[in-house]
């Protein structure tokens, strides 16, 4: 009900090909776009329970080695995750 008027407004002009493909505020797009934004939250809370999973001892001994972190984070702590 929020979304999809400002989506029309924005793109429902003109039309593509002379087709108006944002005929209403109910559309493809509209429930696209809020999935989108909503599955935001969840990835990123998983992806940081994944890395916070990989045991200190892996980074430690990364780090222990010589790597520096942004190496620790690529070739340690990402694969393991």
């Amino acid at each position: 009900l929020t979304v999809g008027p400002l989506l029309v407004d924005a793109f429902g002009g003109g039309g593509l090909f002379g087709v108006d493909w944002m005929q209403g505020a109910s559309s493809v797009l509209t429930a696209g776009f809020v999935m989108g934004i909503m599955l935001i939250p969840f990835v990123s809370s998983l992806s940081d329970d994944i890395i916070n999973a990989v045991p200190q001892a892996m980074r430690d001994g990364s780090l222990g080695l010589g790597a520096t972190h942004s190496e620790t984070v690529k070739q340690v702590i990402l694969p393991a995750a």
